[in-house]
């Protein structure tokens, strides 16, 4: 319980503070000694992401995933964008539709290169 009134204490803004407010009316109204149970905090976390949870961001990592291009020399920190948006659209690496994408964003000289027969 402590640890969700601290959270709540934390939150700040217009947007969450009637949210906030509720969820601290109905902590007041629980009991310490009994209710102080882990699965407390995970019913708070659930309620959380119902709330504020953005359901578009799938949608907005596949947008953003499809206009990726590697910009050199930055192809460490390309990759790893890659990779972060492959997490949040929920695409499997190795994937042929992944790999696609991803050869898809390669400048077309370095392309070239890697299609190339050994």
């Amino acid at each position: 319980m402590k640890k969700i009134a601290l959270t709540l204490t934390l939150m700040q803004g217009e947007k969450v503070a009637r949210w906030a407010h509720n969820m601290g009316e109905a902590l007041n109204k629980l009991n310490p000694a009994t209710d102080n149970i882990p699965a407390l905090w995970d019913q708070f976390l659930i309620e959380f992401q119902e709330q504020y949870l953005d359901t578009q961001a799938a949608n907005h990592a596949c947008a953003e995933l499809e206009n990726l291009t590697m910009k050199m020399p930055y192809i460490d920190e390309n990759i790893s964008k890659f990779e972060e948006l492959c997490c949040k659209s929920a695409y499997m690496m190795g994937n042929a539709e992944v790999t696609y994408m991803f050869l898809r964003g390669l400048p077309k000289s370095l392309l070239e290169d890697i299609l190339k027969a050994p």
